[in-house]
């Protein structure tokens, strides 16, 4: 009698099991709703620059792998002497939320600063969204990070906060604009 109670119990576990696991594969395959934009008009334009800001390549094809073909980045330099970019935007539509949301929690395990003193900005459309600063040990300046993720769509500034270059405050107003930028498309119909 105790045998087959316990195989009625490792039954059950199984059952529960599989049906727990199918659930989120079928999520994975649910399919994004269709949206009257593509990855390049999520991208902030010279046009919505700052004044003295530029965008000399315009949008590339972002060379992450891991991220959906036809994801896409641009390249901003606070003047035409920057050594490198001193914002890169990258923008990312996936097939589905769930793949969106998997992207950004392995995205947002980079190790970095969270409380930034003077970082005041928050997305109130966002469903996720973190910003955090690391200092790499061959650079005496601290690189920022702001990951955002609209449904399917996922954002990614990196800011250099280079002295004489980049400031906090610039970087909080580009991530606003594309904020907008972004919130603006998706309500589009």
């Amino acid at each position: 009698m105790e045998i087959r109670r316990r195989e009625i119990l490792i039954c059950i576990v199984l059952l529960v099991t599989v049906v727990t696991i199918s659930g989120c594969i079928v999520r994975r395959l649910i399919p994004a709703p269709k949206r009257s934009f593509t990855t390049p008009d999520l991208l902030i334009t010279e046009a919505e620059l700052p004044l003295g800001w530029l965008a000399p390549s315009g949008p590339k094809k972002d060379t992450d792998n891991r991220k959906p073909v036809g994801s896409m980045q641009i390249n901003l330099y606070t003047s035409p002497g920057s050594t490198g970019a001193d914002i890169t935007q990258r923008a990312a539509i996936y097939p589905s939320v769930e793949q969106a949301k998997a992207h950004f929690s392995e995205d947002t395990q980079f190790p970095g600063e969270t409380e930034i003193k003077g970082w005041a900005f928050h997305s109130d459309k966002a469903d996720e969204e973190k910003f955090s600063c690391y200092t790499y040990s061959n650079v005496n300046y601290p690189i920022c990070t702001w990951w955002v993720r609209y449904q399917e769509v996922m954002i990614e500034v990196i800011g250099r906060l280079e002295p004489g270059h980049l400031s906090l405050e610039e970087m909080q107003t580009i991530v606003k604009t594309i904020d907008d930028k972004v919130v603006n498309k998706l309500d589009e119909k």
